[in-house]
C-alpha cells in the first residue's frame, strides 16, 4: 500500500507557487518590465503563463514575518466573541496584513520607505474592506 503525504506544502513550494502566479498577473496586466527584472518574459505567446520562462533566481513574495505570525495570535480570540469578533478579527488582520501582500510588487517598483508608506496610505481602505 503506498502512501501519499498530505498536509500542507513547504513554505519553499508555497512562495515559488505564489510568486509565479503574481508575476503571471503582472505580465496579464502588461508590466512586464517589473517582472524581467527577476525572471525573462518571452512575447511570442498572448497566454501569460506561457510567457514566463524560467527565473535568473529565486524571488521571495513576501519575507518571513514573526511580528505578523505574533499579531495574528492575539487577534485570533477575537474571533470567538459573539456577532462582532469575526468582523472585528478580519478588519484588523487586513489592517495589518494587506500592506504586506504588496511587498514584492513594491519591492519590484523599488519604491522607497516614504513611497510605499504614501502607496500603503492611498490604499488603506482597500485592505480593510
Amino acid at each position: 500500500m503506498s502512501s501519499m503525504p498530505y498536509g500542507p506544502l513547504p513554505l519553499s513550494v508555497q512562495q515559488g507557487t505564489i510568486t509565479d502566479e503574481t508575476n503571471q498577473v503582472l505580465v496579464f496586466h502588461g508590466y512586464e518590465d517589473l517582472v524581467e527584472t527577476t525572471r525573462p518574459v518571452n512575447n511570442s505567446s498572448d497566454n501569460p503563463i506561457a510567457r514566463l520562462e524560467k527565473p535568473h533566481h529565486s524571488s521571495v513574495y513576501a519575507p518571513f514575518s514573526l511580528r505578523q505570525i505574533v499579531e495574528f495570535i492575539i487577534l485570533l480570540p477575537l474571533s470567538f466573541v459573539p456577532w462582532v469578533g469575526v468582523p472585528l478579527f478580519l478588519w484588523l488582520t487586513g489592517y495589518r496584513a494587506g500592506p504586506f501582500q504588496h511587498w514584492r510588487y513594491f519591492n519590484l517598483r523599488e519604491l522607497s520607505k516614504e513611497q510605499r508608506k504614501a502607496e500603503i496610505k492611498s490604499r488603506q481602505l482597500q485592505y480593510t474592506s
